[in-house]
């Protein structure tokens, strides 16, 4: 039966305090060269737009109509993305690449899923590329977009992993909504530089 199907809205909103890097570079006194940390701070809050996941949809009216209010700061944006579960977990991410930015970055990119209701991308990341050893890269969690720049250096301390190992191994994993995964992309490796 159809109504047995589990549904979901999410809400995503950018305005000035949603999905804001600029502000945070004005509060910390435009830097020409920001530190590190100030960098991190603007890249989680450049994808940080989405504000809530509910379970439940509103009561419909009679003619199958959902109604329902939204307060909209100005100048901004809202998006209500109306999601029901998809029967099969999602595809498998394809075609990894890896790109060394700086000496502590690494620029992740890969090819977009086709999932209608794509809750986030996990990156996972590894120093030996056996399968027990992947953990989290992108802790923030929302992350939509088909790129991540994980950086080995966290808070301006660096992660116990340049002089130790010479080459790192990333794998990408699609979620949707409903905490269904796509396999592990492949393993792909970089050389640190």
């Amino acid at each position: 039966m159809e109504n047995d199907i589990p549904r979901l809205i999410a809400l995503y909103q950018m305005d000035s305090s949603h999905g804001n890097p600029y502000q945070s570079w004005v509060d910390a006194g435009k830097p020409v060269y920001p530190k590190r940390s100030l960098l991190q701070k603007m890249r989680s809050q450049q994808d940080n737009t989405r504000q809530g996941v509910f379970r439940k949809w509103p009561a419909a009216d009679v003619g199958g109509s959902i109604n329902s209010s939204l307060d909209v700061s100005l100048p901004g944006v809202s998006l209500l993305h109306l999601c029901q579960k998809a029967s099969a977990k999602p595809p498998k991410v394809e075609n990894v690449r890896l790109h060394n930015v700086t000496r502590d970055e690494i620029l992740i990119m890969w090819d977009s899923v086709p999932v209608r209701c794509l809750s986030t991308y996990n990156i996972l990341f590894s120093t030996d590329g056996s399968q027990e050893k992947y953990t989290l890269a992108n802790t923030d969690g929302g992350l939509i977009f088909s790129a991540y720049i994980h950086s080995l250096k966290m808070n301006d301390v660096v992660l116990p992993v340049r002089g130790r190992y010479s080459t790192v191994f990333y794998q990408v994993v699609a979620e949707d909504y409903f905490g269904q995964q796509s396999e592990p992309s492949a393993p792909v490796s970089i050389p640190l530089s």
